[in-house]
């Protein structure tokens, strides 16, 4: 099973590709969804939405799903970039953590594949 989104594929469907890269890493920042209670990307059932969830967590992919942030992508592989950290600027139900923003997480890179391709219909 796998998520949804513009690429219909399973993430073991696609040829990967190993990543060498520097010991450097890449802030990469988002909003929290607006009905999430904690500062994390969160895409919850009882409120549909056709966003796909970027950086995708269950599978571990960023870009993968959704085609938007082409030039982050494009500058941590040009740049070979190894780590990638996500910051969340809050947004969501509670008002202690309003408009703050918090690192919720890392990737460290060892693969990719030339998702352009995957998305083009």
């Amino acid at each position: 099973m796998f998520l949804e989104g513009i690429v219909r594929k399973p993430v073991s469907a696609v040829q990967w590709q190993d990543y060498r890269a520097s010991n450097t890493g890449l802030i990469t920042v988002y909003v929290t969804d607006s009905v999430s209670e904690m500062p994390i990307r969160e895409v919850p059932e009882e409120f549909p939405t056709d966003v796909v969830p970027d950086p995708n967590y269950e599978t571990g992919t960023v870009g993968f799903y959704g085609c938007s942030r082409t030039k982050i992508r494009s500058t941590l592989h040009k740049s070979r970039i190894r780590y990638m950290f996500f910051m969340a600027k809050y947004m969501g139900t509670r008002d202690e953590f309003a408009d703050n923003f918090y690192v919720n997480g890392f990737y460290r890179i060892s693969k990719w594949t030339e998702a352009v391709k995957l998305h083009m219909r």
